[in-house]
């Protein structure tokens, strides 16, 4: 093998278990804060993040709240430049449960899902091909929770619990006639959604859920109001996708033997941290690729480039070691601008890597 190789290209043959000039990698963080609601902003701002980096896809970085911008919702404004988008605390969608029976959801073609749209296209025709594009699609029920309980609700709930799963849960149970609809109603969307995006140039998706959780009283509870609208959407544009990822948001315990199943072609999660699982025990369950590797809270810590370097370095050795050759080099949620600031010392090692083999294991 001969000459560098683009994103798409070295995603394509690790996909298909064969070498590549060096491994993958990839990152994604809150850092559109202020490009994130005007598409030619967002589109500049994300292009220029990914010619600095090269990094082998492209997460498109939307705000966590773009579905509901024309439902109502009031998004706080932006304190600093590190500052995630956040919602009113006061005001919801649906403040009653019955209200979801005659909510309005938004039409594709028009205010802030039309953004989303038109800033993939930019993305997607700037990069040709080259680089896969990733758009952010969220759970039904993490649409559920965003439209109808109270942000200082959610806090609480995840200082109690570290997810706010029980919170949820007793709303889906508490109304569950309403909130199946719901259910329904927003996967159908998700999948409308989705089917634009890819005719805009999508790859693919980052699909992210933050409630495969083993926090639920039931796995039945999961089953039928997370893993069932999931599985369905993902398989209508599984034929039309090129990649898709799953991110399994959350530390602890997560409900992975349930998720495992999703049509998707790889998994994301932050195997770094205390009692998720490792490259090692995942590989043992599915051949789709990892993604991860790196502790997002303490690899870029401190101010020595070599000492950032050969971390670095370990990390990827140890993932290679437990994962095989598919796998991706990530960290397992979020990245601070603090890290993002020390990311030329990580494209460094990647680039370090193609003067050498660093892909000769299997994964059968």
């Amino acid at each position: 093998m001969t000459g560098t190789l683009t994103p798409s290209q070295r995603l394509r043959r690790i996909l298909n278990g064969q070498e590549a000039d060096r491994p993958l990698y990839s990152a994604w963080g809150h850092f559109m804060n202020y490009a994130d609601r005007n598409a030619k902003d967002f589109a500049k701002a994300t292009i220029d993040f990914q010619l600095v980096n090269g990094f082998d896809f492209i997460k498109v970085m939307s705000n966590p709240f773009y579905l509901l911008e024309d439902m109502g919702i009031v998004l706080e404004p932006v304190r600093d430049y590190a500052s995630c988008v956040s919602r009113s605390p006061d005001i919801l969608t649906v403040p009653v449960a019955a209200d979801w029976e005659k909510v309005r959801f938004p039409d594709v073609h028009q205010g802030a899902i039309a953004r989303e749209i038109e800033a993939v296209k930019r993305i997607a025709d700037y990069f040709q091909g080259d680089v896969p594009v990733l758009p952010s699609i969220f759970t039904p029920v993490m649409w559920i929770a965003y439209a109808s309980i109270p942000s200082p609700e959610i806090d609480r709930c995840e200082r109690e619990y570290g997810s706010y799963v029980p919170l949820l849960e007793r709303y889906l149970t508490g109304n569950e006639k309403y909130a199946r609809a719901a259910a329904e109603r927003i996967a159908g969307f998700n999948q409308e959604f989705m089917e634009e995006l890819l005719k805009a140039g999508a790859s693919g998706f980052f699909y992210c859920t933050d409630v495969a959780r083993d926090l639920w009283t039931s796995r039945d509870i999961f089953e039928e109001f997370e893993k069932k609208p999931d599985v369905r959407t993902l398989n209508a544009v599984r034929e039309k996708s090129d990649f898709s990822l799953l991110h399994v948001c959350g530390e602890g315990r997560l409900l992975f033997d349930e998720v495992l199943e999703y049509p998707v072609d790889a998994f994301n999660w932050d195997d770094q941290m205390p009692g998720t699982p490792s490259f090692a025990e995942l590989r043992k369950k599915t051949n789709k690729m990892l993604v991860g590797g790196l502790d997002r809270k303490a690899d870029f810590a401190g101010d020595s480039r070599e000492q950032i370097k050969e971390i670095i370095r370990k990390r990827i050795d140890a993932a290679l070691e437990q994962g095989g050759r598919k796998i991706m080099i990530s960290g397992g949620c979020a990245w601070d601008f603090d890290s993002a600031y020390k990311f030329f010392i990580w494209k460094e090692v990647m680039e370090e890597y193609m003067t050498y083999p660093v892909c000769e294991g299997t994964n059968e």
